[in-house]
């Protein structure tokens, strides 16, 4: 769906479900040419990928490589490639994996493994930092990476944080000072950390104290600007909402998608 910024009228843009029945969105991604990039997963969690299509909704194309991955969500780098969360996995069964797919969508490889459920994926501004958030364990990751011919390797990992209470972390973003912003799902919140993973603030979502609006997702700081936008939906209402907030920083300017 898109929603224009000034009139906040929403359209449909693409109904997914034509091209892939049993799928379900778990992140977009806009690319420097315009495209949008699209990760799903299936109802059951079985299967999954990442497709794009132009923003608006033609030129559907389901990336072949990328099938199977349980797509919870992505981030390109500054050449293009992709890093995408394999959210599959438990804390008895730590099947879930960090998926790399090169910028020309030939090649594929596991960058990171053993993790239960895979959520939200970052990258420093600087990209030599990798950020990933593991649902199944409430961890917030940080994967030092390092380069060589094949592309970028993990060189070292830390958990920084443990989350507490029902369910956990879900997606991240990273503004322009490396801070980063973390939605805690089913706890109508964002977390937001330094550089080095140690909690600088909070964004409470409207309503918390009342059971209100509690499955926060995704959050994304707007081009130019410390405007946060923040996808939440409610269990009361059975309605979804998009919020917004102030950011510590400006959006982050290194990556990809806003060149």
């Amino acid at each position: 769906m898109a929603v224009d910024m000034e009139t906040k009228e929403v359209s449909t843009v693409l109904e997914v479900n034509r091209y892939i029945p049993d799928g379900y969105i778990g992140a977009v991604k806009v690319h420097k040419d315009g495209r949008l990039f699209v990760s799903y997963l299936t109802t059951s969690f079985m299967s999954g990928g990442v497709f794009y299509c132009n923003p608006d909704g033609t030129g559907f194309h389901d990336i072949e490589i990328a099938k199977g991955i349980r797509g919870d969500d992505m981030v390109f780098d500054s050449e293009g490639n992709i890093y995408v969360t394999d959210m599959c996995g438990a804390p008895t069964s730590k099947t879930g994996t960090i998926e790399w797919i090169s910028a020309d969508l030939t090649r594929r490889e596991t960058v990171l493994k053993n993790l239960a459920s895979p959520n939200g994926i970052a990258l420093s501004t600087d990209e030599s930092i990798l950020w990933l958030t593991d649902t199944g364990c409430g961890q917030l990751i940080r994967t030092e990476l390092t380069e060589d011919k094949k592309g970028m390797r993990p060189l070292g990992q830390s958990v920084v944080y443990r989350t507490t209470g029902y369910m956990g972390p879900d997606s991240i973003v990273v503004d322009n000072d490396d801070n980063i912003y973390n939605a805690l799902y089913f706890q109508g919140r964002i977390l937001v950390y330094n550089p080095y993973g140690f909690p600088i603030g909070q964004i409470f979502m409207p309503g918390r104290e009342e059971g209100r609006n509690l499955r926060t997702t995704h959050p994304c700081i707007r081009p130019g600007t410390n405007e946060i936008y923040i996808c939440t939906n409610d269990d009361i209402s059975q309605k979804a909402c998009i919020f917004k907030a102030g950011s510590f920083a400006e959006a982050n300017t290194h990556s990809f998608y806003l060149k």
